[in-house]
């Protein structure tokens, strides 16, 4: 699987697809995911399936290269149909651990032309938690370069109330776990509304993950949450989808009279 995986990195068997983040107060799509896809034989891999993989055989820059690289490459082709997008892509600790990598994306950034602030590098709490001066070094040096950080899938492991203050975070997204069922369970309404306000306090833009129902963008617009993400607005998707389906959803929410964005899921 290693040397498949490395193979694939050298061919053609990666690629990336795309989940827009949107502005629940405008319906407005703000930014799209650089989620990774992997064509193995017949199926079609998600990054849970192969992300270990590629941390334990030393494989995760090279990952995370691609990942980037292509983003900005798609992000350039958007800009061409004249869609004022921005690109999140996901960097694990071990990426981030390398020394330099910051400059790296910087480079990669400026090679296509694009903005730092155009691109949000999403960590996961355990690079947050991480006590690898590097990492930390390479997430202040992203910042200061203009990229924005995002604190990826809250709630689920173990970032404390102190690395939250000492990084520079711009953006926190809060875990599908807590929005699924949250408009009918207090209790995890109440852990929802707590994260949403824990990021407003600290000056953070809220995003909330894995929103599929009416219902769910209804309470998370009710608790002050910035951004949401989920299938109610689109599944992940190839880049070259996504200049139609951005010019249907625009379609569709500015001919719509109703409160709540939907889209078609057909």
């Amino acid at each position: 699987l290693a040397a498949a995986l490395a193979a694939a990195l050298d061919g053609a068997a990666l690629g990336v697809h795309y989940q827009p983040e949107i502005d629940v107060a405008t319906g407005d799509v703000v930014a799209m995911e650089a989620l990774v896809r992997w064509h193995f034989g017949d199926a079609l891999l998600l990054p849970g399936a192969f992300l270990h993989l590629a941390d334990e055989t030393g494989l995760m820059g090279r990952l995370t290269d691609f990942v980037l690289d292509t983003a900005l490459r798609d992000l350039a082709s958007w800009k061409a149909c004249d869609l004022p997008l921005r690109i999140a892509v996901n960097v694990a600790a071990t990426a981030l651990g390398r020394p330099g990598v910051a400059d790296e994306m910087l480079q990669h950034v400026r090679r296509y032309r694009a903005q730092p602030s155009e691109v949000c590098i999403e960590v996961t709490e355990d690079s947050a938690a991480s006590d690898d001066i590097t990492v930390v070094e390479n997430l202040l040096q992203l910042r200061l370069n203009g990229f924005t950080l995002a604190l990826d899938d809250y709630g689920t492991g173990c970032a404390t109330l102190q690395q939250l203050h000492r990084l520079p975070l711009t953006q926190l997204k809060v875990d599908r776990s807590f929005v699924y069922n949250a408009s009918r369970e207090p209790r995890l309404r109440e852990l929802l509304g707590s994260s949403i306000e824990l990021g407003r306090r600290l000056g953070l833009q809220t995003v909330a993950e894995g929103v599929e129902k009416d219902e769910d963008l209804t309470l998370v617009r009710a608790l002050g949450c910035a951004l949401a993400q989920g299938h109610l607005f689109a599944r992940p998707m190839p880049a070259d989808a996504v200049p139609d389906w951005h010019n249907g959803w625009t379609r569709q929410r500015k001919g719509s009279s109703e409160q709540v964005f939907r889209a078609d899921l057909t």
